[in-house]
Parts: C-alpha cells; sequence; structure tokens
C-alpha cells in the first residue's frame, strides 16, 4: 500500500511540474529517425511503433512532434548539433554516452543471432562471441553490436540494411546476422518466400535490452523536454493507450515497459 502512494505521488508530482514546464517550452520539437521496421518508417501513413509511442506521449503533455527523416549518421550529428531533440530508436551504450544523452526506455528490445538452416540443419549453439570467430558476420556499420564485434575480430561482412543482410543469409553469402526480433521478422516477411523459408533465429538471445530516444545535449530545453517525454510515456501507460499501440503492430505486452520501469526516470 506505502508502495502504491508512493507511486501515486510521484506521478501528481511529476505531472505538476511537467504542466508547469510545458506552458514555458516551445509547443514542436523536431526528432529524426530513418526506416526500421515495424519501430520507425517514414511512410506517412504510419511512424512505426517507437515512433508512435515517442509522438503520443508527447502528444499527452501538449508537445508536438515534427519528424524529419535522413541516415542513422546524419541523425547523429543533427542530434549531436543540436538540430533535433532527438533520433529513435537507441540503445544506450558507453561510447553514445560520452556524446548523448539518453530517455527512459520506450520499449524493450530482444536480439537474436540469425543462420541460413541449409548451412545449420541442427541449428546452432553459442556460449560467448567467441563462437561465432571463423565465421561470416552480416554487420551495419554504426549499429549497436559493431564495438563489440570488431573487439572479438569477427568476420564482418558490412551491409547500409537489415534486408540485404537477410538476403545475403538467405543466399550463404554469410554466415550470421544478430538483428532485434521484431524487427528481423519484419526484414523477413519483405522476402520472396523461397528465401524466407530458409532462415531461422538461434533458440537462445544475444540480449535483452531497452530502446531509448538518443537526446540532444545542446537542443534548447532538451531537459525538460526529456522530463516531459517520461511523464507523458507515463499517462499513455496509465491510460492503457500504450499497449494499444503496440497491439497495432502485432507486438505482445513482453516488449512493453511499465510503471515501476518508469518511476527512476520520473
Amino acid at each position: 500500500m506505502l508502495k502504491f502512494v508512493k507511486l501515486t505521488c510521484l506521478f501528481f508530482v511529476s505531472a505538476y511540474c511537467a504542466f508547469a514546464t510545458a506552458h514555458e517550452l516551445p509547443k514542436k520539437i523536431t526528432l529524426v529517425t530513418d526506416d526500421y521496421l515495424p519501430y520507425t518508417s517514414t511512410d506517412v501513413q504510419s511512424s512505426g511503433v517507437i515512433g508512435d509511442l515517442v509522438k503520443e506521449a508527447f502528444a499527452a503533455v501538449n508537445i508536438d512532434v515534427n519528424y524529419q527523416f535522413a541516415s542513422w549518421k546524419r541523425c547523429e550529428i543533427m542530434v549531436l548539433n543540436g538540430d533535433a531533440f532527438g533520433a529513435i530508436p537507441y540503445f544506450a551504450n558507453d561510447e553514445r554516452k560520452k556524446l548523448y544523452d539518453f530517455s527512459a526506455p520506450i520499449l524493450l528490445g530482444l536480439t537474436r543471432y540469425y543462420y541460413n538452416k541449409d548451412r545449420f540443419p541442427n541449428g546452432f549453439n553459442w556460449t560467448n562471441i567467441d563462437d561465432f570467430k571463423g565465421y561470416r558476420m552480416g554487420a551495419i556499420q554504426g549499429y549497436w553490436y559493431m564495438p563489440g564485434f570488431s573487439k572479438a575480430n569477427l568476420d564482418l561482412h558490412l551491409v547500409a540494411s537489415e534486408e540485404q543482410n537477410f538476403i545475403k543469409l538467405a543466399r550463404q553469402r554469410i554466415d550470421f546476422t544478430l538483428a532485434g526480433q521484431p524487427r528481423a521478422e519484419s526484414a523477413i516477411r519483405s522476402l520472396a518466400p523461397e528465401l524466407r523459408d530458409k532462415i531461422a533465429a538461434v533458440s537462445r538471445p544475444e540480449s535483452r535490452d531497452t530502446f531509448h530516444v538518443l537526446v540532444s545535449r545542446k537542443y534548447p530545453h532538451a531537459n525538460d523536454y526529456n522530463g516531459l517525454l517520461t511523464e507523458g510515456l507515463s499517462r499513455l501507460i496509465e491510460s492503457g493507450k500504450y499497449l494499444e499501440i503496440l497491439e497495432r503492430y502485432e507486438l505482445s505486452d513482453e516488449y512493453a515497459v511499465d510503471l515501476k520501469t518508469l518511476e527512476s526516470y520520473l
């Protein structure tokens, strides 16, 4: 009961602060992203699940989001220079934390290695990253896994997109690639059936992590907007709209964050 009261007090205090802060700030902010289905999309009909969550969270505190689209490298430069409040979606890591701040968690992420079933008809078991030495690993420059892959001295084959990785995997031009599970499923569905059926996921997940907004340290009032985003997310969760957005993209609640997760950010 005491814990519930504490959470309730935190909610109302943060709501009051958000109300007061929102009245002092410009009502529109800029975020940048690129296609990373089902998380983000340049399609005018849909922003992707994370794009929608962020947009609706800000709307809950009366802030409009203007999405601009650019390459991932350009997104990071714009955020670094203060030309955009933030970029989505990003995992937090030590290298990025040297240059950027991060929002509260937006969505949980589950990553797995993927392989070609003809190449490994009995599947593949792994214990650590060294088990992938001697194999060709499909990768994308700038992705969160690159420091670990490079440190392990894996045989990296770089491409520009997840779709290219999975095409190469289906055609046995690489042996493995690493991707977030919903993102991988979306990329695999885009392939021709004869290629799609050749790909499987390694049963053991590589990691469970959280997606965030990569937040600028130079954008005007960035800290205030970051606090409002957390407040908006809490309102979405309280209202049930958060899970409605996940359901729209056929994602189960195993990917959802909860109020307890946001508590330390309020």
